[in-house]
């Protein structure tokens, strides 16, 4: 794929959609992948100084941002696919946060030969279920929320979440998550459209990962997230776990610097291997 030195946008057609997109940079490719509730706009400390280095992607998941929802069954996983085919790569790194996580480690299991590297900031994995008492009671009320189609409450669960950047900690951060959060259409809660998952999920094959892995997690994101991390660090072959101090859920808002000296000084050390 030919590098673009200014960024470029547009549409990929995929199942029953159009996935808005990003591009700029030059070198090889490298896919951030935003969790859920936001869209690509959270990359932005991250996007235009990964394209200092490489050929940086960026796109609302189905759903997030301007890529629309549908009304067909689908794939994350195929989405992204579709998303790399349309732009003529063949192998690229994958960069997840959150859903973004999961969703990089699942099309690893899938495509395995498309994948040169993952980097796993505070990601799900497909499959785990361990959570404790306060975080279901707390799902419940999402659930409520969702089934009263009350799209205000369900911000306000969301804005709140502790795991969230706080006000008094990280105010810059805390400011932008809600901004995104408040243009979030919450569709996948109020119209939901069945999607495919893997199968088996991604805990039981985590062995099968063999390309290498950075893992990022934040010292005071949920004990989950955490416990999560370290089933990856454990599972995968060839993975690294850095943890990066006072940083909650969306980490590379709250600690941008260091998230991304940690990622660059990643990637570069697959050039060097």
């Amino acid at each position: 794929m030919a590098g673009r030195p200014q960024p470029e946008w547009g549409f990929i057609e995929a199942r029953g959609t159009r996935l808005y997109y990003e591009v700029a940079g030059r070198g090889h490719p490298l896919v951030l992948l935003h969790g859920g509730l936001l869209d690509h706009r959270v990359w932005d400390p991250q996007f235009m100084e990964f394209a200092r280095h490489y050929e940086v992607v960026r796109y609302d998941l189905r759903g997030f941002g301007r890529s629309a929802m549908g009304s067909v069954e689908y794939s994350d996983v195929r989405d992204l696919y579709d998303v790399l085919n349309d732009l003529a790569i063949d192998r690229a790194y994958l960069l997840g946060l959150s859903q973004g996580g999961r969703v990089a480690i699942d099309f690893t299991l899938t495509y395995p030969e498309m994948v040169d590297a993952l980097i796993l900031a505070a990601a799900n994995i497909s499959g785990y279920d361990n959570y404790m008492p306060e975080t279901l009671e707390r799902g419940e009320r999402i659930a409520a929320a969702a089934r009263a189609r009350d799209k205000q409450q369900l911000y306000e669960l969301w804005a709140n979440d502790p795991a969230m950047p706080h006000e008094d900690e990280y105010p810059e951060a805390a400011q932008r998550y809600r901004e995104l959060l408040r243009d979030y259409s919450f569709v996948h809660y109020l119209n939901p459209v069945p999607s495919q998952q893997l199968n088996p999920p991604a805990l039981q094959r985590l062995a099968d990962i063999r390309q290498p892995t950075l893992i990022l997690i934040g010292d005071a994101d949920s004990l989950e997230l955490q416990a999560q991390a370290d089933l990856l660090e454990a599972g995968i072959i060839d993975a690294k776990k850095v943890v990066i101090r006072g940083a909650r859920h969306m980490l590379n808002l709250e600690r941008p610097e260091t998230f991304n000296r940690a990622v660059l000084t990643f990637l570069r050390s697959l050039e060097r291997r």
